[in-house]
């Protein structure tokens, strides 16, 4: 079996009826499917045992993440780590929602918020093979679904919205957001958050 290209941030990886071909070399008319995936190396993270613990979902859902008055000494570890997780997005929708919660918080982080940047990285160790399939449909309108909370955030009592816009059977864009303002009912947060899936398309 043929190695797909690889780099140090991931591997595009291109399938045809005759060899795989390296990104950007690859020309649509060969493609069978193509698969995105950008790794970041956990590996080289000095953290021990703590991250040998697999885990299925990257952040509890019933649980918050708030502003608090202490913070934590290793502020620029806990900023990059966060950083790097939002270039993974890039090709896992699946994190973007729990790297979106995180970073909020990363200007003054607490303890809390270190335990929940911990929890993505254990769920993406343990899903590192995860990734972006795009692949030959015949449908080309644009699809998009959208969601939002109302007043999720403890602190602003601002709601968070998400998209994703599929074209045919492709995943191509996705997002999960803080509004900008606060929503005085749940139906303006749905709204404001088709309003911002209907800016992306248009």
């Amino acid at each position: 079996m043929q190695q797909p290209f690889c780099s140090s941030s991931g591997y595009i990886k291109a399938v045809s009826n005759q060899s795989i071909t390296p990104f950007p070399n690859i020309t649509a008319l060969s493609i069978s499917f193509l698969f995105i995936n950008l790794r970041y190396p956990l590996c080289s993270l000095n953290f021990g045992n703590e991250l040998k613990r697999r885990i299925n979902s990257s952040s509890k859902s019933h649980r918050r993440l708030k502003n608090v008055t202490h913070n934590l000494s290793f502020l620029s570890l806990g900023q990059s780590l966060a950083g790097a997780l939002q270039y993974l997005t890039f090709t896992r929708p699946d994190i973007t929602y729990a790297v979106q919660q995180v970073c909020m918080h990363m200007h003054a982080p607490c303890l809390d918020h270190w335990h929940a940047l911990k929890r993505i990285l254990r769920y993406v160790k343990g899903t590192s093979s995860f990734g972006i399939t795009l692949g030959p449909s015949r449908v080309t309108s644009l699809v998009a679904y959208t969601d939002a909370d109302w007043a999720g955030c403890p602190d602003t009592r601002r709601s968070t919205s998400g998209y994703c816009v599929y074209l045919g059977d492709n995943l191509i864009s996705w997002s999960s957001k803080r509004q900008a303002t606060v929503s005085r009912s749940s139906a303006e947060a749905e709204y404001r958050g088709v309003a911002n899936v209907v800016a992306e398309i248009c």
